[in-house]
């Protein structure tokens, strides 16, 4: 039952941290693809002359297997096809969940539709998305110790629990009334975890 509990515990856990380590980066390298997509409309390009000059950018500066050069990729090949930049974008936002995205396919549609200048727009939202990143990164900091104590803190009864069944000498039994009782020790644990999760994750 214990074994099954970590092997869930770390499982989840290292799922989350891939998932969030790949917005992250993502999150960064977006930032580049702005950076050149505002560079080719200051020289003068058009929008969509500019997507692919940030496609091709992209595949020059991260390896194969970067996220930007995956959702990049899929913009360029939907720009070939003829479809628009603010519906490819908000596919892009909707496949990365990436709020900066979303945010950007949203102002970018506004503007070219009402008219405005891509280029400072381009540049803005590049520079908001950099600010957000260090907010972030510094909210990251001051809620390691917490984060760190609450991991600590859910694992400990896990702990006491396996040490108690191997070093106990039958004071942790398998009868139903002892399992029962457990099972709900666990629960409880379980939901303050989650709490505890959802109280030191802020976002910006």
């Amino acid at each position: 039952m214990l074994a099954i509990l970590f092997g869930w515990y770390f499982r989840g856990a290292w799922v989350r941290h891939k998932v969030e380590k790949r917005k992250r980066d993502f999150l960064d390298q977006f930032c580049d693809y702005l950076d050149s997509i505002a560079t080719s409309l200051a020289v003068g390009r058009n929008g969509y002359e500019s997507f692919l000059t940030a496609d091709d950018d992209m595949k020059e500066l991260y390896e194969k297997g970067a996220p930007i050069r995956y959702a990049s990729g899929r913009l360029t090949e939907g720009l070939k096809n003829g479809r628009s930049i603010p519906d490819l974008l908000r596919e892009m936002a909707e496949e990365t969940d990436c709020s900066s995205v979303r945010t950007f396919g949203e102002i970018y549609q506004i503007c070219s539709t009402a008219g405005g200048n891509l280029k400072h727009i381009v540049g803005d939202t590049r520079n908001m998305i950099i600010e957000k990143i260090a907010i972030e990164q510094e909210i990251q900091t001051v809620l390691t110790g917490p984060k760190n104590e609450l991991n600590i803190m859910v694992l400990m009864p896990l702990v006491i629990l396996a040490s108690l069944r191997v070093l106990g000498g039958g004071i942790i039994t398998d009868d139903s009334s002892s399992m029962l009782v457990n099972t709900i020790a666990l629960g409880i644990f379980g939901g303050s975890y989650w709490l505890g999760r959802k109280i030191v994750d802020i976002r910006v």
